[in-house]
Formats: C-alpha cells, structure tokens, sequence
C-alpha cells in the first residue's frame, strides 16, 4: 500500500482507519482511546518525516512517540493532538520496516499519558498548513467558507497541483528499472516546498471567491499565483527518486527547470 496507514490498537484488537484518514475532505473517524492498553500506529511502506493531522474535533494529550521500540523526538506543531498541525522528526538511519497487523511498513507508535476521545478528519499529507497562510494573511480566517473550519479543501488542491507540475515536468522516480510517477511522499524535505504552497493556497482562496477580473480579490490572485510561481523556481530540490525514503545527493538531489506558466 502506497498511502499512510493508521491503526488503532485498542487493547490488541487493531482497527484500521487508512482508508477514512487518508481524504482530509470525506469521513471523519473518531478514536476512543486508554492510555492504559491502546496505542496509535502510522506507517508507510518506505521511510518519512511528516504527517499532517486535521481534527475535527482534537483534545489535547500527553503524546510519546518510538520507532522499533526507541524513543523518537518530534516536532509536534498539533500540541498534542489540541490542534490541527504537522509532526515533523528526522528519520532515524537504524529505522527497519515492521509488521504490525499483518502490514510491513515503517511504523511510528503513538502512545499517551492520558485517555482521549478524538474525532479525526484526516492523517495524510499536505506541504503547508493555515498558520503559513496567516504569516501573509493575518485575516484570512475571514474568507473560510460556510461549514468549514479550516482551508485544507485549499491545502490539498495546492499539494495536488504541484505533484502535478513536477510530473507533468518530465520528473520521474526510478524503482527496479521500472519508471513511475511521483507522489507527495516523495518530497525529502517539506521545507523546500512550504513556501510555495502556502502562495498557491492563497492563490487559490482568493480565486475561489472573486467575482470578476477587476475586484480586489481577483488581484491578489494574481499577486499570489506569482509568488507561488517565484518560490517554486528553486534550483535545486531533494526528490525521492529511488523510492527509498532516503537521501542520497547522487541521486535525489535534482535540479528544477520546470516552468511555471501563469495565465
């Protein structure tokens, strides 16, 4: 599987929610947990470094985190669990795939000091988060639409569109001399890309709610989209182009002559 799994295991009975976190805009679920006998498992089939986590309804927690049954420091920006927000850490090198529930992968146990009821919205991958977007728009909370809590609906169309460049640029990954696509998780380091994800998303609200090429909105728009278009120039950037989760500058460190036409 090729996507990030995430397992409940409640008291050695595991329930798999990869399928309802993976869409940040469909199925929430919702994770009943005891601290004394449950743990959260995320995994991937190769090596990575972030997770964004979008609640729909979080409760703060006293989180730990291990790998291989070893104690693994993150950059927790969700406060444990009290917000939404990205958990970052640099990928220990004696991580080894496991199996958990039957899946191998590389896995992350999340334990806590205290119970929890949680309602998820999803456990995926975005390359910028609302707070990027207030460092530039301080009142963009203003222009959520009717029913939504956050602009992550904007955060994955951004993610998505610019996957989509980088492939429709000639950028390729290399596994056993077979060729394929590119994907989020390919993507070595989220700060290489955070800046422009952020101008893309604005980009996008702003389109979203303009109503004709003169009004202010549709204005910023364009000053976005070329920000967004600057800050994705850069020359060069690290692309898991081996499929391995690791960095080796012979092979992922490319560089970025992909045009960004803007309309």
């Amino acid at each position: 599987m090729k996507e990030l799994m995430f397992m409940h295991d409640d008291n050695s009975l595991f329930v798999d929610y990869s399928l309802d976190a993976k869409d940040f805009l469909r199925d929430n679920f919702e994770v009943d947990f005891v601290s004394a006998e449950d743990s959260i498992y995320i995994g991937l089939y190769k090596p990575f470094n972030s997770v964004f986590f979008e609640f729909k309804t979080p409760q703060g927690s006293d989180l730990s985190f291990d790998i291989n049954g070893s104690s693994l420091s993150v950059q927790d920006e969700t406060r444990g669990f009290s917000r939404s927000g990205f958990i970052t850490f640099t990928k220990p090198e004696s991580w080894a795939a496991s199996t958990i529930n039957g899946v191998e992968a590389y896995w992350i146990k999340i334990n806590s000091a205290n119970d929890f009821i949680i309602d998820f919205q999803g456990v995926n991958l975005v390359f910028s988060d609302d707070n990027d977007l207030k460092k530039e728009s301080r009142n963009i909370d203003n222009l959520l639409a009717k029913g939504d809590s956050s602009f992550i609906a904007y955060q994955v169309a951004a993610r998505d569109e610019i996957i989509q460049t980088l492939r429709n640029g000639g950028t390729v990954k290399k596994v056993n001399d077979l060729v394929s696509n590119i994907t989020k998780w390919d993507i070595l380091e989220l700060g290489e890309i955070r800046q422009a994800s952020k101008y893309l998303t604005l980009a996008k609200i702003y389109f979203d709610i303009s109503e004709n090429v003169d009004d202010k909105f549709y204005t910023k728009f364009k000053d976005y989209e070329g920000m967004y278009g600057a800050a994705f120039k850069l020359f060069y950037f690290k692309l898991d182009k081996n499929d391995d989760g690791e960095y080796k500058q012979e092979d992922d460190l490319i560089l970025n002559d992909i045009e960004i036409v803007l309309v």
